[in-house]
Formats: structure tokens, sequence, C-alpha cells
């Protein structure tokens, strides 16, 4: 039994993989996918991925699913401002999936850190983390 295709719109999945920092080529390397089928799922209107395709695109852009299924494309925050130089010499190359999965994951850490304080609960109230070793009675 195949899984039937879903419908999602093109330009989210074009966007989670420019987001990510990967070459058409590179994504679809990493998510096991034909580079012309992901090509093509970014130049249609609508792209038609299977579940499984679609989770394995999610995982390879370290987005979740529901963001393939948004209205239209969210605005983000720019990207801080590269310093990185060889000598005197700006780099040119762009910043490496790693870096912007980082930038993404630090973002996203300070806006619940922040709803923490709106909600008025200072951070030194926040309980320890529990190790994985069982607390003593």
């Amino acid at each position: 039994m195949t899984d039937a295709a879903l419908e999602v719109d093109s330009r989210l999945v074009r966007w989670a993989r420019e987001t990510a920092g990967f070459s058409v080529a590179e994504a679809a390397r990493k998510a096991k996918l034909p580079a012309d089928r992901l090509q093509e799922w970014e130049r249609a209107s609508k792209a038609s991925p299977t579940p499984r395709q679609l989770e394995r695109l999610a995982d390879t852009y370290k987005r979740p699913v529901a963001a393939f299924f948004l209205a239209g494309v969210p605005e983000e925050a720019p990207l801080p401002e590269d310093f990185r130089r060889i000598g005197s010499e700006v780099m040119s190359e762009p910043l490496p999936s790693e870096a912007l999965f980082a930038f993404r994951r630090a973002r996203r850490l300070q806006t619940a850190f922040s709803r923490l304080e709106e909600w008025g609960e200072p951070h030194e109230s926040l309980p320890a983390p529990v190790s994985g070793k069982a607390r003593e009675a």
C-alpha cells in the first residue's frame, strides 16, 4: 500500500529548504529523495509529497511537519550580522546549516524565556533540572 500524496504550498517547501541553508541537491540527498522531485515540488504551485516524504523533509530542515501547512511563508527575523573573516577579508560563503539551526534554536529559547518572564516568574524561581538519577526521599 502506498501513501496518498498530500498537497502543500510549494513556497513553504522552498522556504524550509532555504532557511535551512541547503541546496536542492544537498537537501534531496539528506532527505533521501530524488533531487528532480524536490525541485519539481518547489517549482509547482502545489507540492505533492507523501506523508513519509514530508516527515523526512521536516526532519532534514528541522521544522515541524505543521510548518508545511501554514497559510503562507512566515516572516522571520533577519540573521545576525556575519562577522566571519579570514585575516582582513570578509567570508562570502553562506552560513552553514548547523549555524542556521543554532540561531533558530537560540531565538526559540529566547522567546520561551521572555514568555516565562511575562508571566511574572523570575528565572531564579524555576525548578532545577532533574538528573537521570532517582532522587532520594
